[in-house]
């Protein structure tokens, strides 16, 4: 290769790479990226547009570029033709990712023109401020602030014969303004060219830009202290004096600024939707400008070899470190933070949309950003590419962990709902980053050993936060605890299948010998934090039931003589009808549905879904007392009521009969139905032991033990067995086990493995076991609470996924800090119990 290609391909490489970096922002914004795109992109683009020429003068090399045996066409050929190239890539890896995210937005296209648009007048007004004004705080700002100036001019040269009101001229317009800028583009590359091939030694300023008036310095921009100067005075006017560049064009931004909000006031449809870039005037204060006062602060001290005398001054490195980061964030939050919000206010902007206190937090912090990548850099070409890439790469490190990490315990809730992580880490990475950019700002030289200590301590201080805050919001203290009572002896027995139910006010216990055990739950606290506080009850009488229903305020049950029973209580119990030949009852969203023997189906209670009735047009259904007959087919043999708000019948030719909330078919969802309607594949046949449904899917298990899903967006893992995710307008098999006999779910789900095993799921993390023991008879599920009934007597209940957490009115510590715990709520012994 040659050997002025390899120069140029080392001189770009780090700002190469950055913008690389920073076009995969579609990728890690959470927000929508149609306001932070623009910024992080145009930052990348742009530093690598300033780089080919910026780089030679800030290292002084530009002057023997100058007088080297070549033809300078051959330098210029190859540094824009690399040049074109690597922005070339930057821009096609941006359009993979904004299309890989927001393939969907129909505003993708426009994304790309604009984007393709500020690639090309990032290249060409890259080249020509750079050659023309040497100065790179000054190039930044014109390769900004021109364009968005002959935007400004060409809708005042045109707006006296064009009417914006209408879509079809503001598009017209936006045309136009395109193929304007293109030729600013053409015309600025075309004079790059010319002054190159024509560039002398000195500029036409006769240096770098200098800030002087016959010979006296605008010390009016750096504040003109009288009399004798103290030391601190000294720094605070040289930290100024630094910052004289930006400080100078401030004044220019704000008339473009003014003008840019002028225009938005008579035309409020050109805001970000209609023109990127000339909405995006007002916001270039808010990035640009805390963006290199930042960036400038130790980086162009290092340039100007001007540090090394800074530190050996007679005064501590702490206190030259102190007044240098406060000049900057103080310049940083005024220049870039208040003065934009007061001139939006001033343009009419609503508070609501630019808050004061957000607008200085994000000067703040972009600042402070930048001034550390000062800190590791040696030039402001240096400085720029370092600031977009960190927090771009920790977004990229936020975002791998949750993506790969989703189903792990509490994660997902650890970052997006517990305050636990933030107040460790802001304060934690805060101190981290003061320390290491003092550390760095002692170093007069910086290579690639800075680089690597500062990565090594900032992700060792970021990993003992992550583990420190899963730690203490995942209670990992009580792994070590003994977390249940100790089981006993096995003490219940019978030929029957154990069974439970629950309500918010009840717990009903069938046990195999056919007793049923009635609880009533006592809470404590308010109505918005009600914590449960204990159990009591007793058994009901007899001991010949074999089937027992719960909705939210009452129960139901049937004894194996075929007789109905209400059971509000285990001392209130009245038979239902006269009726004895009840075969099958279930219950779910405020109903009850009964099976005869004779196939019809039956049924009763508030028929908020029309479960029931399919000539009910009360709009919050109505109440039905006593059971009445649903529809007139006699063929029956099975039915479900779903906590999902749907039935699920099942007749004797295997057909699946569907009816009630989000029914789904091919996908298609409906509103409340009354009319029952023939599902095929839908949970087809007639062997099905147990059925309840969760969000927008439904989980089913068959006499033969297999579990079976339908629906929409079922989860990858469901206790530990693996399903394929996505639509399944049929039932398809979940995992290989054949050994489930229970299954309960509203909020969650709760099911139990023939050997004893319990198990809990919710949306949010993968199925796992409440409790170390294997003998439980019988599960159930109520809002955020698991119920488990072992063969011992023991009755436990766990709210070990915390749903309601965290409540504005919860304790502080479990509200902000804590998740739930995995302790029982309580554990009691039903057949001890008096």
């Amino acid at each position: 290769m040659n050997p002025l290609v390899r120069k140029e391909i080392r001189t770009l490489l780090p700002n190469w790479i950055a913008a690389l970096l920073a076009a995969t922002t579609p990728l890690w914004m959470w927000r929508d990226i149609n306001f932070e795109w623009p910024f992080v992109f145009g930052v990348g683009i742009l530093g690598l547009a300033l780089s080919p020429f910026g780089q030679e003068m800030s290292y002084g090399t530009f002057g023997l570029l100058l007088v080297q045996p070549e033809e300078r066409r051959r330098f210029w050929r190859i540094k824009t033709m690399l040049l074109a190239v690597e922005m070339g890539s930057v821009w096609l890896l941006f359009a993979l990712c904004l299309w890989a995210k927001a393939w969907e937005n129909k505003d993708v296209l426009d994304m790309l023109k604009v984007s393709a648009l500020m690639t090309l007048l990032a290249f060409s007004g890259g080249l020509w401020t750079t050659l023309l004004l040497r100065d790179m705080v000054a190039s930044f700002f014109c390769t900004c602030l021109v364009p968005s100036a002959i935007c400004a001019a060409t809708f005042a040269a045109l707006c006296h014969w064009v009417d914006f009101d209408g879509d079809r001229n503001c598009d017209w317009f936006i045309t136009i303004l395109y193929w304007v800028l293109a030729a600013y583009a053409a015309a600025g590359f075309w004079w790059a060219r010319r002054l190159f091939l024509g560039a002398q030694d000195v500029a036409w300023t006769g240096g770098q830009i200098s800030l002087t008036m016959r010979g006296v310095p605008l010390r009016w921009l750096a504040f003109k202290f009288k009399g004798r100067q103290n030391r601190w005075l000294a720094l605070v006017k040289k930290e100024l004096q630094l910052q004289e560049i930006t400080m100078f064009l401030i004044p220019l931004l704000a008339l473009l600024h003014l003008a840019a909000l002028t225009i938005l006031h008579f035309v409020p449809q050109w805001r970000i939707e209609k023109n990127l870039i000339l909405s995006a005037i007002p916001f270039i204060w808010l990035a640009a400008v805390p963006l290199v006062i930042g960036c400038v602060a130790v980086a162009e001290e290092r340039r100007y070899n001007t540090l090394d005398s800074l530190l050996c001054l007679p005064i501590s490195k702490r206190a030259s470190f102190a007044v240098k980061f406060v000049v900057a964030l103080v310049l940083g939050i005024v220049l870039g933070g208040i003065i934009p919000w007061v001139l939006l206010r001033i343009g009419g902007m609503e508070p609501r949309d630019f808050e004061l206190q957000m607008t200085v937090l994000i000067a703040a912090a972009i600042t402070a950003i930048a001034f550390y990548a000062s800190t590791m850099s040696r030039s402001l070409l240096q400085a720029l590419p370092t600031a977009v890439c960190i927090p771009v790469a920790a977004g990229m490190a936020v975002a791998l962990f949750v993506k790969f990490n989703g189903d792990y315990t509490y994660s997902e809730i650890l970052f997006t709902r517990s305050s636990i992580f933030p107040a460790l880490a802001w304060p934690a990475m805060a101190i981290t980053f003061v320390w290491l950019a003092f550390k760095n700002y002692k170093q007069l030289q910086i290579g690639w050993r800075v680089w690597l200590g500062n990565l090594t301590r900032a992700g060792a201080v970021a990993g003992c936060v992550t583990l420190a805050a899963i730690a203490i919001f995942d209670r990992s203290w009580e792994l070590f605890l003994p977390l249940e009572p100790r089981h006993g002896p096995a003490r219940i027995s019978g030929a029957g299948r154990a069974s439970m139910g629950s309500s918010w006010q009840r717990l009903y216990v069938l046990l195999p010998d056919g007793r049923l055990w009635v609880g009533k739950n006592s809470w404590t606290g308010k109505k918005e934090n009600r914590k449960l506080k204990s159990i009591s009850g007793g058994f009901a009488p007899g001991s010949n039931w074999v089937e027992i229903a719960v909705i939210y305020k009452d129960a139901a049950a049937i004894q194996s003589d075929g007789t109905l029973w209400r059971i509000p209580n285990n001392s209130d119990i009245r038979q239902i009808g006269s009726d004895s030949d009840w075969k099958k009852i279930a219950a779910g969203g405020g109903v009850f549905l009964a099976l005869k023997q004779n196939g019809t189906l039956w049924g009763w209670g508030h028929d908020y879904n029309k479960l029931l009735s399919e000539n009910s047009t009360q709009p919050h259904g109505i109440e039905i007392p006593h059971p009445i007959r649903v529809g007139n087919d006699s063929d029956w043999v099975n039915v479900f009521v779903l906590d999902n708000q749907q039935a699920m019948g099942f007749k004797r030719d295997g057909s699946t009969w569907n009816w009630g909330s989000l029914s789904l078919e091919d996908g298609r969802r409906y509103e409340v139905r009354s009319v029952r309607e023939k599902v095929r594949g839908r949970m087809e046949g007639t062997n099905w032991l147990a059925m309840d449904g969760i969000g927008q899917f439904t989980l089913g298990i068959r006499t033969d033990g297999s579990l079976w899903a339908v629906g929409e967006y079922i989860p990858s893992k469901i206790f530990k067995e693996d399903a394929r995710p996505g639509l399944h307008p049929k039932a398809e098999r979940v995992g290989a086990k054949s050994d489930w006999v229970a299954l309960s779910g509203e909020w969650q789900l709760t099911a139990l493995e023939a050997d004893g095993t319990l198990w809990t799921w919710d949306f949010r993390h993968s199925g796992k076991r409440p409790s170390k023991y294997g003998d439980w008879l019988a599960a159930t599920e109520y809002a955020d609470l698991t119920w488990g009934l072992a063969k011992d007597g023991t009755l436990t209940c766990w709210n070990e996924f915390g749903m309601d957490w965290p409540d504005d009115n919860a304790p502080f510590m479990r509200r902000f800090f804590l998740g739930p715990t995995r302790r029982p709520v309580l554990s009691c012994n039903i057949l001890d119990a008096r």
